[in-house]
């Protein structure tokens, strides 16, 4: 059972960039493939267009001062991102960042005369609405997607935003690849998916800030990373890691399963509970058997092949393979929801 805000280890990836040490200084009459790297006038990195097999190089094509330098040579691609930015329009709405640009007056939301292709409207959440599986609002500082499946069940649970354990509710899951800021000008605004890879320290990083990848902010050894990346989690397998108990704990009869809704008692029988600021329905369903090709979340239960409950504990999309108890690699995504004090 999840204790303690954490990612599926194998959510951080293993960091990829340039070695700065390995960029070249530009030469006049040599002759580059695609894909070299040199620096250019402005101190910057480029390379040689891949779609250019090779290019001799002149004061014309030189990054950036000639004339035709940008037929020959581009920028690193901005590969780690911190998430889609959210920001304040001028009508005092919040609005998400629908491509990658540096801000101008004429995009700003709402004030600009062409923002709408930069930016989208974010809803506002609402007690008197009912909101499809799937749907996401903002709440309190936070964008929150709904996850219950049952039609019109969670008018009025509000999103449990400030849970300090897990962000998740049986209602609400909080998205967390979302960035507030505040708007500006010629400033570089992202849309993509928040980064996630491993330090060079064996940690699990998060991008906060969009960048191209060099050597120099590589966590942790670069010696910028800490303007790009923040610690985010330590290794916290389950009874294999040093400081597990940090992030899970067992689940017994006297904590919640099925992300809280529900408590055993010694007769593993179901009875209604609290969870947080919300409290449940009496009218809710059993906990159902594991399906094939479903995805699952972390803390979903499920009843195995053996009728007992399991606690997920990464998220997947079910296969034979990880059945609980059945499936060889079962026990990597699945936990006994032990009713044993």
């Amino acid at each position: 059972m999840c204790i303690k805000d954490r990612r599926a280890w194998t959510d951080y990836g293993t960091w990829n960039g340039i070695n700065l040490d390995n960029v070249a200084e530009w030469q006049s009459d040599f002759q580059y493939y695609g894909g070299a790297k040199v620096w250019g006038t402005d101190g910057k990195v480029y390379i040689a267009k891949t779609e250019i097999q090779t290019v001799t190089s002149c004061e014309n094509n030189k990054p950036v001062t000639g004339e035709f330098w940008d037929d020959y040579w581009g920028s690193p691609s901005l590969s780690y991102s911190h998430g889609r930015d959210i920001v304040e329009g001028t009508d005092g709405k919040k609005y998400y960042c629908r491509t990658l640009h540096t801000s101008d007056t004429v995009n700003r939301p709402v004030s600009g005369g062409s923002w709408a292709g930069k930016w989208g409207l974010v809803n506002d959440y609402s007690s008197s609405t009912t909101y499809p599986n799937g749907t996401s609002v903002h709440y309190d500082g936070y964008i929150v997607r709904s996850r219950y499946i049952y039609t019109g069940a969670n008018v009025g649970h509000t999103p449990d935003v400030h849970n300090s354990q897990c962000h998740y509710d049986y209602w609400w899951e909080v998205l967390d690849n979302h960035t507030f800021k505040n708007w500006s000008s010629n400033t570089l605004f992202a849309t993509a998916g928040t980064s996630r890879v491993l330090g060079t320290d064996g940690n699990g990083y998060k991008c906060i800030k969009v960048h191209a990848p060099f050597s120099n902010n590589r966590p942790v050894t670069g010696e910028n990373w800490a303007e790009y990346w923040e610690l985010e989690s330590t290794p916290n397998v389950p009874e294999v890691d040093a400081n597990w108990k940090e992030y899970w704990a067992k689940i017994k009869c006297s904590l919640p399963v099925q992300e809280g809704v529900f408590f055993t008692n010694h007769d593993a029988e179901f009875n209604v509970g609290v969870w947080g600021r919300v409290v449940v329905s009496s009218n809710l369903p059993e906990v159902q058997y594991w399906e094939e090709g479903r995805g699952y979340n972390v803390g979903d239960m499920v009843r195995g092949t053996d009728g007992l409950v399991y606690a997920c504990e990464i998220s997947h999309t079910s296969e034979f393979d990880n059945a609980p108890i059945t499936g060889k690699n079962w026990d990597d995504y699945w936990i006994k929801a032990e009713c044993s004090q």
